[in-house]
């Protein structure tokens, strides 16, 4: 019987990378001139290098989040002024939140959820600001319980490590058994999901 459901944020709760390319091809419009193909390309080679490095701790969210638009416009021999790059850098993240959006048959299901009052939370890997104002401009957040909402960033434990998993056990309060996990990645969400003895379903984005 399942009595609790975990989900995991990015390509499952929501429509991440779809949002993501929009936003993309969106900002190249800023620089027309040159292919639009290799603009996707550069920007997506230069927003993983700075968001590793964020991850690494070498620079702040805000250093990669500038960064990052620094480089790309560097790149085509582009130059802006500090005030246009945190202009741009706002730009994308207003392009990705028009785009973004909750899976439906999953916001079906978590309405369920609500009405048979089951608990419902996150399993996430992320930086706790960004993954929570994500949830946010789904409109999740009324139908989660607040303390069952795990973001790696947050609690310094990031999946595939089974740890995140035993302290949404523990908070959650209820057998393994009948613990159920939504997620896109098999290596981070499924199987260590399945090692803890949950029940597991994987969601394959379009």
């Amino acid at each position: 019987m399942i009595k609790a459901v975990f989900f995991d944020i990015n390509d499952t709760l929501t429509n991440h990378s779809r949002a993501q390319e929009v936003a993309i091809k969106k900002m190249a419009v800023f620089l027309s001139k040159h292919d639009e193909t290799e603009f996707i390309k550069v920007w997506k080679e230069t927003a993983k290098k700075y968001w590793e490095l964020f991850e690494k701790r070498k620079i702040t969210f805000e250093e990669q989040r500038l960064q990052r638009v620094e480089s790309v416009w560097n790149h085509f021999k582009a130059k802006l002024t500090p005030e246009q790059i945190n202009q741009y850098a706002n730009y994308y993240v207003s392009y990705y939140e028009q785009v973004l959006s909750i899976n439906p048959t999953l916001k079906v299901f978590l309405e369920l959820l609500q009405t048979n009052h089951i608990p419902a939370g996150i399993i996430s890997n992320g930086h706790g600001h960004i993954q929570r104002r994500r949830l946010k401009v789904i409109g999740i957040e009324p139908h989660l319980t607040n303390r069952l909402v795990f973001i790696s960033e947050e609690i310094g434990i990031a999946k595939p490590d089974e740890k995140i998993f035993i302290q949404a056990e523990k908070a959650v309060g209820v057998s393994s058994s009948d613990i159920l996990f939504f997620g896109d990645d098999l290596k981070n969400d499924i199987e260590p999901a399945k090692k803890r003895g949950w029940r597991t379903v994987l969601i394959t984005p379009p």
